[in-house]
């Protein structure tokens, strides 16, 4: 039997404050709550064959940065997934804007 490695697509995401930081967790944790979701080390989202992390990598002044990681072993669903959180966060700044 072949291991399929999963693919992985990763960036960085800047927040003005906590409370965008945290309004964005919660609004992940909306858009996914028919999924599993863990809170403990970083917040973290398991789809089948998936899975979507936000880890909190710094805090500067008030902003903070974030790492998004999504792994997944099909890289077009991977890059869905990745896609529809860049595109929850980009609302979230013009709505902050």
């Amino acid at each position: 039997m072949k291991k399929i490695e999963p693919h992985l697509f990763s960036c960085k995401k800047t927040f003005k404050n906590s409370t965008i930081y945290q309004r964005f967790l919660n609004w992940l944790s909306g858009e996914f709550d028919l999924y599993l979701q863990d809170d403990s080390e970083c917040f973290t989202v398991y789809f089948p064959y998936k899975k979507l992390s936000v880890t909190q990598l710094k805090k500067s002044d008030s902003s903070f940065e974030a790492e998004i990681n999504v792994e997944a072993t099909i890289s077009e669903e991977g890059l869905q997934l990745f896609n529809s959180v860049d595109s929850l966060y980009n609302h979230l700044l013009t709505m902050h804007n």
